[in-house]
């Protein structure tokens, strides 16, 4: 049992992410588990963050959370600098239509800078690979590096479309430029 398990996405959009407060919500993290338990703080971590990172939503890392996966999301935030005034966060809730994927299980939220974007791949579901098409055309946007920030292993678009090995329960961030 992890985040995923525990908390609905529409239960978040409607309780947690505080938007219709109008202040900025913190999400208090504490796994309580035993440190010697790494692998099963770092998987719930990283179902935690999947959340998270889907709905904007800060963490405040307290007892429990996995630093590498912190590490890995700030480093990724910074070097986006998604506290500029020209970022545009694109929520996978959205009925746009701009990013679509083969499956429910599967949600993608991003923030769009001038000539780049900062994606999180979010599996709620089984192990899958995952195929997502983004209409670059409506972003304004001709990628010309697209990678999963973490691994930094490339990935290649074909006719729009990425596909990407995705784990249960767990997060990719995709840097695309």
């Amino acid at each position: 049992v992890d985040y995923i398990d525990q908390f609905p996405l529409d239960y978040i959009r409607a309780h947690i992410m505080g938007r219709q407060f109008g202040f900025v919500p913190f999400f208090l993290d504490e796994i309580g588990l035993k440190k010697d338990l790494k692998e099963a703080i770092t998987r719930g971590s990283r179902s935690e963050y999947a959340l998270l990172l889907l709905h904007e939503i800060v963490c405040w890392p307290g007892h429990g959370m996995d630093p590498k996966v912190e590490k890995l999301v700030v480093k990724a935030k910074g070097e986006f600098d998604i506290g500029k005034d020209d970022v545009i966060f694109h929520p996978y809730w959205a009925k746009d239509g701009i990013i679509k994927t083969g499956s429910e299980d599967i949600k993608v939220s991003f923030w769009q800078r001038p000539g780049r974007i900062l994606a999180v791949v979010a599996n709620i579901g089984k192990e899958t690979d995952a195929k997502i098409s983004i209409d670059f055309k409506r972003l304004n946007i001709s990628p010309q590096h697209i990678k999963d920030f973490e691994s930094n292993e490339v990935i290649v678009a074909k006719d729009e479309c990425l596909q990407i090995k995705m784990s249960r329960h767990d997060f990719r961030l995709i840097w695309i430029e």
